[in-house]
């Protein structure tokens, strides 16, 4: 159905033509009068306007005049069009799917308002939807080589942002903002309140503001207000694409690694502007993979941390990698094998990595709280030892209850806290009088250097309380994590 050419619509088309409104604006305009969704027409038919969209519009049929509600956004599609082929293409970026989105000029929205108000009409389809429409069909259509065999998809990691401004009455949006800040605000509405909770006028800036945010202020003004002040004349000048922005969202990597150095922080670590150590876990794991997926930047986390000077062993550590605006990302599992196989010439390995989703994050949340830790260390003791029954105190395979204040030395950056913690396991291996291998199985967040020389107290019971005498730890190590469900 043409409402444009509808009988009903007849003089509400005479009067937007007369406001020298595009075809397109017409049909948005025309579009809120229909209360049935099926009876309107839909953001595809509002596409069909004009075919010369998709072929290119030559300069003879280029329209003369500027709508003034999309300042010809609309009217010249296939000009944003190539500007967006061109960005694409010169841009590196590989994909099979993107998503648009759009920044609109706020006095279009202006517009739009000053025609509802004065003809009675709804404009039911955005501006920027109409817009999304039109570019998808353009891409598709027009785009050569390897852009022409992506989908557009709303879950897309690729983003195309096209930022348009209209210079010529970017004064409009900031009308509305004086509207409010003189109190005119009220006359008419006795429910309005341009005032903040603290009683303060506040200054609603239309450069701040998101698009939904500025209708809901346009609102507040009353209708005599707002058609005096925006009289809805016909621009002399187009619009102007101020940005075309192209990014990925975060492609994210998970795997695990393990630490084969003492002396390595997880993450640089700089004290006092000083920096500490040559390397760290992250600057190792972090740059093939960044190289590999050529990414910007990237981000590190892991399910927990070890101390410095304590190795990471076993299977490794679960990690996960952000990688920001990554332009590649068809990389095979052989290329990922490959990573994995060049950390092994340096003191961090890494394996089981993997392309993941962003779900990933809160498995590795979940595991840094729910795991256990197996670790071994070797504990020096004040009594000599004899045989092993000296330390039948230790061995056990039923839980102990510990209770732990948090450790003097990191009491500068965590907060004071009592915390009950459990060894699940022990098991002791002397190695002479003074020297014995302890193996044991800890819930997570227990620290296990203060178990074993009790932190002054601060962690009761420990080693020494437990076998009656003094003890101290010189080696640490992680052996194994055991996560939920293993």
């Amino acid at each position: 159905m043409n409402v444009l050419k509808s009988e009903k619509n007849k003089d509400l088309v005479s009067q937007l033509e007369s406001c020298q409104l595009c075809k397109c604006c017409q049909f948005r305009a025309l579009s809120g009068i229909y209360e049935d969704r099926y009876a309107g027409p839909s953001v595809t038919e509002l596409c069909t306007v004009d075919v010369d969209i998709y072929t290119g519009v030559d300069s003879e049929k280029a329209p003369t005049l500027t709508c003034p509600v999309c300042f010809g956004i609309l009217q010249r599609v296939n000009e944003v069009t190539k500007a967006l082929i061109d960005s694409l293409t010169s841009s590196g970026y590989e994909a099979s799917s993107y998503r648009l989105t759009a920044s609109i000029p706020l006095s279009s929205r202006v517009r739009e308002r000053i025609l509802e108000e004065k003809l009675s009409v709804k404009f039911k389809y955005e501006l920027k939807d109409m817009l999304r429409s039109y570019l998808k069909e353009g891409l598709r259509y027009v785009t050569e080589g390897n852009w022409s065999k992506i989908d557009y998809s709303m879950t897309a990691g690729l983003v195309i942002d096209v930022g348009f401004q209209h210079i010529e009455t970017d004064f409009e949006r900031n009308t509305v903002s004086d509207l409010l800040d003189k109190g005119r605000v009220g006359q008419g509405n006795p429910n309005s309140n341009p005032r903040g909770g603290n009683g303060k006028r506040r200054r609603s800036d239309g450069n701040k503001v998101s698009n939904s945010q500025f209708v809901a202020i346009m609102k507040r003004i009353p209708k005599h207000d707002f058609i005096a002040c925006f009289p809805p004349e016909c621009p002399k000048n187009s619009f102007t694409i101020e940005n075309i922005t192209i990014s990925r969202e975060p492609v994210y990597i998970s795997g695990r690694y393990i630490k084969l150095a003492r002396g390595m922080s997880q993450t640089p670590w700089i004290l006092d502007g000083v920096r500490k150590g040559d390397l760290s876990v992250e600057e190792s794991v972090s740059p093939p993979l960044v190289c590999l997926f050529k990414s910007e930047s990237s981000k590190f986390s892991a399910s927990g941390r070890e101390d410095v000077d304590v190795r990471m062993l076993g299977k490794g550590r679960p990690f996960v990698l952000q990688l920001l605006n990554a332009k590649i990302v068809s990389v095979s599992e052989d290329d990922l094998k490959a990573v994995e196989k060049q950390s092994e010439q340096s003191d961090v390995h890494v394996n089981s990595i993997k392309i993941d989703d962003s779900s990933c994050m809160e498995t590795r949340r979940e595991n840094e709280m729910e795991k256990k830790k197996n670790y071994v260390c070797v504990v020096w003791v004040s009594k000599k030892l004899k045989s092993t029954t000296d330390l039948a105190a230790l061995n056990r395979d039923e839980d102990l209850v510990i209770k732990q204040a948090t450790p003097l030395r990191v009491l500068h950056r965590r907060t004071l806290l009592n915390r009950d913690k459990i060894i699940h396991s022990a098991k002791t291996e002397i190695i002479n009088d003074h020297f014995f291998i302890l193996r044991l199985c800890a819930s997570a967040g227990t620290y296990i250097k203060e178990f074993v020389h009790g932190d002054r107290g601060r962690t009761m019971p420990n080693v020494g309380s437990l076998l009656g005498c003094e003890a101290d730890i010189l080696q640490l190590d992680v052996e194994s994590l055991v996560l939920k469900g293993e």
